[in-house]
């Protein structure tokens, strides 16, 4: 089934009424109670893990009445919730780098995640600080899923660089792929932080550092909820210190 173009114009103003709605009752509650009310985030798991915990724990500790939900998911379904009025803020990676056709939200850079080649310890290249585009060709690459910003970045730029990456394995979440590099299955691409484990080795490409922003995105309206002000406000603080 699919909606007429009637059909969408009537969707897209029924969510922006919608929208308005729960801004509306949102103003007038916190009026009298700024304190209170429902944060609901989407992020990935390595946001998730390396940055928010301390910002997470802030927001309880001085917003205590405010009801935090969590949910973990790629870019683009951080996104597509954000769309759909089913998340107040997003903290992914490559915001911006949207579908074609799919919608873009409100992004605000937050910092720059480094990412690196990992390798378990007993890998022909564990012991290399750098290597050349050349030398990857032919080792047994573990990739994201085909919806993840980070795989979409890669591409492109293994593409320019005339490399086609042999795939054995596509996983989820970075939790996943340390698993894998742990017993030699092939190479992944990890964040920095992440790659400073004892049974993982990691090294750079020569000449070519790969770098990912992590951004905010929230939906495009005119008013932002106390809450989600608050917590945007933390991350911001939170990037700048790192």
């Amino acid at each position: 089934m699919e909606l007429t173009q009637t059909g969408r114009i009537v969707l897209e103003h029924a969510r922006r009424i919608r929208q308005d709605l729960a801004n509306l009752r949102l103003q007038v509650g916190e009026l009298t109670r700024a304190q209170t009310g429902h944060l609901r985030i989407g992020t990935g798991t390595t946001v998730l893990v390396l940055f928010l915990p301390p910002i997470l724990e802030r927001y309880q500790k001085e917003y205590p009445g405010v009801e935090v939900h969590v949910m973990t998911g790629t870019a683009d379904e951080v996104i597509q919730e954000i769309d759909h009025g089913n998340l107040d803020l997003g903290i992914v990676f490559s915001p911006l780098d949207v579908p074609k056709g799919e919608p873009i939200p409100n992004y605000e850079l937050l910092y720059q995640e480094e990412f690196v080649l990992a390798v378990g310890k007993g890998h022909p290249l564990a012991n290399r600080k750098t290597v050349s585009l050349p030398q990857l060709v032919g080792f047994p690459m573990i990739a994201y899923s085909r919806t993840s910003h980070i795989r979409r970045l890669l591409e492109r730029f293994l593409e320019q660089a005339c490399v086609t990456p042999k795939n054995i394995m596509e996983l989820e979440n970075e939790e996943a792929m340390e698993k894998m590099i742990e017993i030699n299955m092939g190479i992944a691409v990890l964040s920095k932080h992440r790659a400073v484990l004892d049974k993982i080795r990691f090294f750079r490409i020569a000449g070519h550092p790969i770098y990912c922003e992590v951004g905010l995105v929230s939906p495009k309206i005119d008013y932002a909820p106390f809450a989600v002000v608050e917590f945007a406000r933390m991350c911001r603080e939170a990037s700048k210190a790192r």
